[in-house]
């Protein structure tokens, strides 16, 4: 997306051009913003609501299990990451469409807890090239990089062949919907 820097411009600018019709064909949207940060943590969108209280649309709570299992079977530990529209997903949850994803972090500071479980450097920012003219190919924690493409990859083979087991859509009265608080 264009702009998500500016405001989300892209993003929004989609999801606000879609009729309802149109709408309705996306089954949920996955968003992986920063997924190779240096000093990095495993994070997955709190869907569910259960560690920040914001829920996503029916089915976000499906793609956030998705990825804790993912992360289990890798054996990697993860833990959740607050679901408050601050990426390109923003617009989609408004719009009452189902999201999810992962990330790495981005300007946040590593916590001593974080360090003890993921390395890295407490009371450093998770990306220390975030925004900077540093930030390029050469500074990516491959490691991070590689555990979330390939995340990424299940995540697109397992709902490009099936929705079984995903919440069906139906239509809303407006296009965009604000989350519910748990």
């Amino acid at each position: 997306w264009s702009g998500e820097e500016s405001g989300l411009l892209g993003s929004t600018y989609f999801v606000e051009s879609l009729s309802p019709e149109e709408s309705l064909k996306i089954r949920a949207y996955l968003n992986f913003d920063m997924i190779a940060s240096p000093n990095y943590v495993h994070q997955i969108y709190d869907g569910d609501g259960s560690a920040y209280g914001l829920t996503g649309p029916d089915g976000s709570d499906d793609i956030e299990e998705f990825f804790e299992k993912y992360f289990v079977r890798a054996g990697v530990p993860s833990n959740a990451t607050e679901f408050n529209g601050r990426s390109d997903y923003g617009p989609f949850l408004d719009a009452n469409i189902p999201a999810g994803g992962t990330t790495t972090g981005a300007d946040e500071v590593k916590t001593e807890e974080e360090q003890k479980i993921w390395g890295g450097v407490a009371g450093e920012i998770l990306d220390q090239n975030y925004h900077q003219a540093g930030d390029t190919v050469d500074n990516l924690e491959q490691d991070a990089w590689l555990l979330h493409a390939r995340g990424i990859a299940a995540a697109v083979a397992k709902y490009a062949t099936s929705w079984e087991g995903f919440p069906t859509r139906s239509p809303v009265s407006n296009t965009t919907t604000k989350r519910s608080v748990s």
